[in-house]
């Protein structure tokens, strides 16, 4: 398979050489205005060279048959993609007063965040700290009872308490109805 990245061997370059008036030609008898078309004609010429004189069998053809069918491919695709529906960006503009909030810097937060989370848990002993920590990586309440060497209810005894500590107002079902 050729690799049309490689820039051309000296052979390739004196053979677009000597054929360059084809370019012209193409865009000529296609109607194409140079301007608009020579750059995308001269990359279809180009890669007939390189198939040309790497491929025996197309020598049975005259090169410039080779070249129009490689230019009025890539004109051709060029003139769909112009043709395709292009994706469009909604742009809004800005206004500082709905917008003031996008500025927030998203590390202050995150050591405020851990700071606040640092201070609230210097609150809690060392089991609840344990045992909050061991809640947090997916532990259930009779595992953790088992790795802390208690029991299931004072499990949940200590978190109840931790609770308590870190948020001040009751928590039970009844408080909340009243």
């Amino acid at each position: 398979m050729l690799n049309y990245n490689l820039p051309l061997t000296e052979a390739e370059s004196e053979f677009a050489a000597e054929h360059y008036p084809t370019i012209h030609q193409y865009l000529h008898m296609a109607g194409l205005p140079e301007n608009d078309f020579y750059d995308i004609a001269v990359f279809g010429y180009l890669r007939a060279v390189r198939k040309y004189l790497a491929r025996p069998e197309l020598r049975q053809y005259k090169f410039s048959t080779i070249a129009f069918r490689a230019m009025s491919c890539d004109v051709y695709h060029s003139l769909e993609y112009g043709k395709r529906k292009k994706r469009m960006a909604h742009v809004e503009q800005y206004n500082e007063d709905i917008h003031v909030e996008d500025f927030r810097d998203p590390v202050a937060e995150t050591y405020e965040s851990m700071l606040s989370c640092q201070e609230l848990s210097s609150k809690l002993t060392p089991l609840q700290q344990r045992i909050a920590s061991l809640r947090s990586e997916g532990y259930r309440d009779k595992e953790i009872a088992a790795i802390c060497r208690l029991k299931p209810c004072e499990v949940e005894l200590e978190m109840f308490q931790a609770q308590a500590t870190i948020i001040p107002f009751p928590m039970d079902s009844t408080a909340l109805a009243a």
